[in-house]
């Protein structure tokens, strides 16, 4: 009880230091860890970021934490379901200069299946695996639609995309997908946040390994955690922060 409790007073005081935090929590029901970690590591500032890809943006919260930290920074954001897209579509209207699409991000052009779960923002192009339910009891499939993919160098390519790129990708077990049909755009960017998994939750699911070893051969570095979820001192998975050498 008194470990919550001071954590709770921590919270205000963060809220009081930081009223930025307070407000987008308040208004967009935002994680203010997310806004915490981005201030604290200063990647936007350090390397002056012009431009961020966010990839699986789902109701777009990144993109908002992105716009109050640095309101000039342009802002391509994509997300393949209907019902988040329209919150996004909001977001993006709201805030301006985000380019909203309504497809998911892959090394091919065509119509995929696409698992929608219980808990949308864990959907997938792969399917969840029996073990996952030990890990995530409420996760559970619900539905299977097609959907569109892209490739990002095909969408990027063509329009004017100022440097000091940060893209941030988060899409259930398939962010391999998304590398190599992003190639070219990948190794203009300064900054990679890009989610690794490091226990089995869906199918044939990209692993750390894979993605570290994809990123290095486009010129990164792994630079550790930006945030991670544990159960019982286990890493399920992380976001992990990748710069440019």
């Amino acid at each position: 009880m008194l470990s919550k409790f001071g954590h709770k007073i921590y919270r205000l005081n963060q809220f009081f230091e930081n009223p930025k935090a307070f407000y987008l929590w308040l208004r967009h029901r935002i994680d203010p860890e997310l806004y915490f970690t981005l201030v604290q590591s200063q990647l936007l500032e350090k390397f002056n970021i012009n431009t961020v890809i966010d990839v699986g943006a789902y109701k777009g919260k990144f993109s908002t934490v992105i716009r109050n930290l640095k309101p000039n920074v342009s802002i391509y954001a994509f997300e393949p379901l209907e019902e988040p897209f329209k919150e996004l579509q909001k977001v993006a209207l709201s805030l301006g200069n985000i380019k909203a699409y309504n497809y998911a991000l892959s090394d091919s052009k065509e119509y995929l299946p696409y698992f929608v779960n219980a808990a949308t923002y864990s959907s997938s192009f792969l399917k969840l695996k029996f073990s996952a339910s030990k890990i995530f009891p409420k996760l559970k499939e619900e539905e299977t639609i097609k959907i569109e993919v892209q490739r990002l160098d095909d969408v990027i390519e063509g329009q004017s995309v100022e440097e000091n790129i940060l893209i941030k990708v988060d899409v259930q077990g398939f962010e391999n997908k998304v590398l190599r049909g992003g190639t070219k755009t990948f190794r203009r960017a300064t900054v990679v946040i890009i989610e690794t998994m490091f226990v089995d939750i869906y199918e044939d699911q990209s692993k750390f390994e894979t993605i570290f070893e994809l990123l290095k051969s486009m010129g990164f570095s792994y630079s550790g955690s930006f945030q991670d979820l544990r159960l019982n001192g286990l890493v399920i998975f992380e976001d992990s922060l990748f710069i440019r050498v």
